[in-house]
């Protein structure tokens, strides 16, 4: 992940310290980040979703929630 991060920042991308690249996607321009200091303190929005050629004060958070969503066919089962 050090390795994406310091990719992303070669781009002239000023990624702040508390931000770690944990994906890109160079067909979208997409690249993921954690915000490190808001994953520490709980808050559930803590990735970022950059664009490439947006500022990085343009990139938003999206909510960091990776657990799997109960399908609505298992739901109904129940």
């Amino acid at each position: 992940m050090l390795l994406l991060s310091n990719q992303v920042n070669s781009w002239s991308y000023d990624l702040k310290p508390e931000w770690l690249v944990f994906a890109i996607w160079l067909g979208d321009c997409d690249i993921l980040v954690f915000d490190l200091n808001k994953s520490k303190l709980g808050v559930n929005n803590y990735i970022i979703d950059g664009e490439q050629g947006e500022r990085v004060d343009d990139w938003v958070n999206i909510k960091g929630d990776f657990a799997k969503k109960k399908s609505r066919r298992s739901a109904k089962r129940r």
